[in-house]
This record gives structure tokens, sequence and C-alpha cells, in this order.
């Protein structure tokens, strides 16, 4: 079967035949922004789902949108857009002596009391918030998704981890948060917030799409 180029710019949708050696399919060139959007929709799906390997998907996806080295989040925004993270803050000063305290659910203010703290964070803020405190040090979104995205299998599993996810991974194999390893349970929240604050971005993508 010969294949045409005008045959690949049909939808990706469109069978084009079949055969003892052939099943071939067509299919558009995934554009940044059409990634983008894809990428958006499945993250607004898999928020509410409680199975694990659904949150483990989440990681991988945020690591896509915001932590790697060209976030795709990034990537599309050549309006500049300025994006918002409303997220909560601990109602207590933690300090280096705090074993454990966790920020979890709080991270959304939309999930607890009107009057807890808040903060309205640009990008970097919000990667660079501090979400969990273990044995006095501090870890931020930025590692509480990549430890569930590079160790626990949204995107790779390691079973040897990098020294700065030691403490967590190990952590996370005694302590659960929603019923899940402690960095698993942390990332519905991160993808509430995240699908918040994304919303003018995915409409001016939509926009010029």
């Amino acid at each position: 079967m010969t294949v045409t180029t005008d045959m690949i710019t049909e939808s990706s949708a469109r069978f084009i035949g079949t055969g003892p050696e052939v099943s071939l399919y067509t299919m558009e060139f995934m554009t940044p922004e059409l990634l983008f959007l894809h990428r958006m929709r499945q993250l607004a799906i898999l928020v509410d789902s409680s199975s694990e390997i659904d949150v483990l998907d989440q990681a991988w996806i945020l690591r896509s949108l915001l932590v790697d080295q060209h976030p795709l989040a990034l990537t599309v925004n050549t309006s500049k857009i300025v994006l918002e993270f409303e997220v909560g803050l601990f109602t207590v000063q933690p300090d280096e002596h705090d074993q454990l305290l966790i920020l979890e659910d709080g991270l959304d203010p939309q999930s607890r009391r009107p009057d807890a703290p808040s903060a309205r964070l640009d990008t970097q803020g919000f990667l660079n918030h501090v979400v969990l405190y273990l044995n006095g040090k501090a870890y931020d979104i930025r590692h509480t998704i990549k430890l569930p995205a590079n160790v626990f299998g949204g995107v790779h599993h390691d079973p040897h981890p990098r020294p700065h996810f030691q403490e967590t991974a190990k952590a996370s194999q005694g302590i659960g948060l929603g019923g899940h390893p402690l960095s698993v349970g942390q990332l519905k929240a991160i993808t509430r917030v995240t699908l918040r604050a994304m919303s003018p971005l995915v409409e001016g993508v939509k926009a010029r799409s």
C-alpha cells in the first residue's frame, strides 16, 4: 500500500486500510497547543478518580505542564497570560523541629474554611510553595510533583531514588494520605489548584487554535 502525503493530512480518526501486513491510520501532527489542550482535558477527568494509577498520571501531566525542562504551559503561553495560583497556607508557622506537617487538602482554599490563610502566586511561586515539612526539612510543590512522577511510576519507577528523594520516598511507604502514599495523596489538591489557574490559558489557546 502506498501512502501519499495528502493521506496523512486527514483527521487522526480516519481509517485508511488493513491487510495482512497493514493496519494504518492517518494522524495529525500534535502541535504544542493541541497537546496542551489534550493534557488539560485529561487532568480534568483524572482529578475525580480515587485510583492510584490515575493519581500517578496526574503527576506525569503536571510534570509536563509545569516542571519539565520545556514546560508545556510556558511553551503555549505566547500571549504572556499571567497565571495566578490561589493556594492555602499553613495555619501555624512550621520550623526545623517539626517532624511531620502536611498542608494536604488545605492547599486548595476551596476545600478549607473561608477565613483560613491563603495567597495568590505566580507559576514559580506555586512550584516553590512548601506543602510538607518532614524531620525539619521543607518540601515544595515541585518536589511533590517530581517524586511520584520520577520515582513512583507516574513517568518512571525508580527503585533507587536520588538522595533528595530518599527521605520523602521512605516516609511515603509508611504514611498514608487520602488512601494513598504520602506524596501521592497531596497531588489531587495540586491538580485542582492548577486546573483553576490554567483556565485563562486554556481559553486563550482555544481561541487561537
